[in-house]
């Protein structure tokens, strides 16, 4: 079984003002960028077959943990078991992932990614990077070096809390 990913701790101390500000500017700039490309990846004018964001983050998060039992997934996902059972369902239907019985414990199943369940990812990443390509090649050369020096400290930030490691 995965193991439990960590708790989330509370922030240790209040951040001035400056930190508040720039707190805000990237929530609110990461957050749009986020919903932005998941939208223009699921686009189903687009392509029929593209899966909702809930499925490629199951399936995605299957590729990085290998296999594992519907409740070890639905603890990285953060989401409930019955949600995790739906999602794997379709997943499982479209044969995106394999379920099998658990080798020891006849009451659980072992999921894992199929072949063309790596595709699948693998076309979904492709999709988002073209689309964040287009729009990085819409900016000053000056832009795009202040980005990727930002791409280093924004590493170091998510890892704080890498719940996938």
């Amino acid at each position: 079984m995965a193991p439990k990913p960590p708790a989330r701790r509370p922030p240790e101390k209040v951040p001035d003002h400056a930190d508040a500000q720039l707190a805000t500017s990237l929530r609110v700039s990461i957050a749009k960028l986020s919903r932005m490309s998941r939208t223009w990846r699921a686009d189903r004018n687009r392509d029929p077959a593209a899966l909702p964001y809930s499925l490629m983050s199951a399936l995605s998060t299957l590729e990085r943990l290998g296999p594992t039992t519907p409740t070890g997934l639905a603890l990285h996902e953060g989401v409930r078991k019955p949600s995790v059972t739906r999602s794997l369902a379709t997943l499982v239907d479209r044969g995106l992932v394999v379920r099998t019985f658990h080798p020891t414990d006849g009451r659980q199943a072992i999921v894992c990614i199929s072949p063309e369940g790596v595709k699948a990812v693998r076309e979904s990443r492709r999709v988002i990077d073209a689309w964040y390509a287009a729009r990085l090649a819409m900016l000053t050369d000056e832009d795009r070096k202040t980005l990727k020096a930002a791409g280093d400290a924004l590493r170091r930030l998510a890892s704080v809390y890498d719940f996938e490691s």
